[in-house]
C-alpha cells in the first residue's frame, strides 16, 4: 500500500509539473481576441505590452502575477520532489497554481488598453482559457492526491485491524 500512496504521491507532482509548463507555453498564444476580427493579443502582448505605432496595450502587473504564479508553483513542485519531507511546498504549490488559474480568467479586466472603449470588445481566447484550466488542473493535482492518500491510509488501518 505504501508503495502506491509513494507512486500516487510522485506522479501528483509530475503532473502538476507538466500542467504548470504547459501553462507557460500559453504565453505564447492568443491571449484576448478583439471582437469579430482576426486580431489577437499573445499572452506576452498582454503582460508587457505591445506597440504599433501608438501603445495600444500597457504593461500589466495583474497579468505579469498571473504568469509569475505558475512559476512559483512549478519551482515549489520541483524542490517538493527533490526533498519529500516537506508538505509545505506542495501546498503552497497547490495554492499558487489555483490562484493563477482564477486570475487567468480576469485577463480581460487586467489588460490596460490605450483607449477604454476597445475593453468592450475583448474576448478571451484560447491561451487564457486553456491556462487557467491547465492551472487548476496543476493545483487540484496535489489536493486529489492528498484526498486519496488520507482515504488510503483510512482503509488501510480499517483492514489492518
Amino acid at each position: 500500500m505504501t508503495k502506491f500512496l509513494n507512486f500516487l504521491e510522485k506522479s501528483s507532482k509530475i503532473i502538476g509539473i507538466i500542467f504548470g509548463i504547459a501553462t507557460l507555453i500559453m504565453l505564447f498564444l492568443p491571449a484576448i481576441k478583439v471582437g469579430d476580427t482576426q486580431t489577437t493579443y499573445s499572452g506576452l502582448q498582454v503582460v508587457f505590452g505591445y506597440k504599433d505605432g501608438e501603445t495600444i496595450i500597457k504593461f500589466s502587473f495583474w497579468n505579469l502575477l498571473t504568469y509569475l504564479l505558475i512559476v512559483v508553483g512549478i519551482v515549489f513542485l520541483v524542490l517538493d520532489l527533490i526533498d519529500d519531507s516537506n508538505y509545505f511546498l506542495a501546498l503552497n504549490s497547490a495554492v499558487a497554481f489555483i490562484a493563477a488559474g482564477i486570475l487567468f480568467f480576469f485577463t480581460i479586466s487586467f489588460t490596460m488598453p490605450a483607449v477604454e472603449v476597445m475593453r468592450e470588445t475583448f474576448s478571451l481566447g484560447i491561451g487564457a482559457i486553456l491556462g487557467g484550466i491547465f492551472a487548476l488542473i496543476a493545483g487540484v493535482a496535489y489536493l486529489i492526491k492528498g484526498s486519496i492518500i488520507f482515504i488510503g491510509i483510512i482503509l488501510a488501518i480499517f483492514f489492518h485491524t
